[in-house]
């Protein structure tokens, strides 16, 4: 008995087109885990960055409020990492000596200055990236703990940039931040103490 053959064959594998739509559908998941990790990391380090900076700001003004003179004398601006340093009371996040470096690149120092008949502690950091300087800038601004802040301003290549005392909407925040943030930029907070 002859067997007709109808051209039909079972099919056992997936064929180039399905194993290219299912490739294609894997990357596309792949790429939204990547993008939705990469935005939770920068959230991370902002966050982590602004804890540092708060932890600080409170541990010094811990040391210090106490044990500083009359401010009313002429103005003086002196570099306090050694003894911070030594007094151990930075987060284990700020790293290394002449400059402190802070976490994912840039460096940041402290000083303690007497103007205005007050004393203040001034930290300058430098941000390795436009963006870790934009969202530092306002959550630090945002958050000012202890409600110590008196001034907040950007330096961009030695000009200065931002606003100065006082604290201006959120907007204008954003937009100080956003223009100022972009190619070696530092970032000077004032406390009082």
């Amino acid at each position: 008995m002859y067997k007709r053959d109808t051209g039909l064959r079972a099919q056992s594998a997936f064929s180039l087109i399905e194993a290219a739509i299912v490739l294609g559908i894997i990357g596309l998941v792949l790429g939204g885990i990547w993008v939705a990790s990469s935005a939770v990391m920068k959230k991370v380090r902002v966050n982590q960055l602004v804890n540092d900076i708060s932890v600080s700001v409170f541990e010094i003004q811990k040391a210090y409020k106490q044990t500083l003179g009359d401010p009313s004398g002429p103005y003086s601006n002196t570099l306090i990492d050694d003894a911070v340093i030594a007094m151990k009371i930075l987060p284990p996040d700020f790293t290394g000596y002449n400059p402190i470096r802070i976490p994912y690149g840039g460096t940041i120092s402290f000083n303690i200055e007497n103007f205005s008949d007050r004393w203040h502690l001034r930290i300058d950091a430098v941000t390795p990236t436009a963006d870790l300087c934009i969202r530092t800038s306002v959550r630090l601004i945002a958050d000012n703990p202890f409600k110590t802040m008196t001034e907040f301003y950007y330096t961009t290549n030695g000009v200065g940039a931002g606003w100065m005392g006082g604290y201006p909407g959120a907007q204008q925040v954003l937009n100080n931040a956003i223009s100022s943030c972009f190619g070696g930029t530092q970032i000077t907070v004032k406390y009082t103490l």
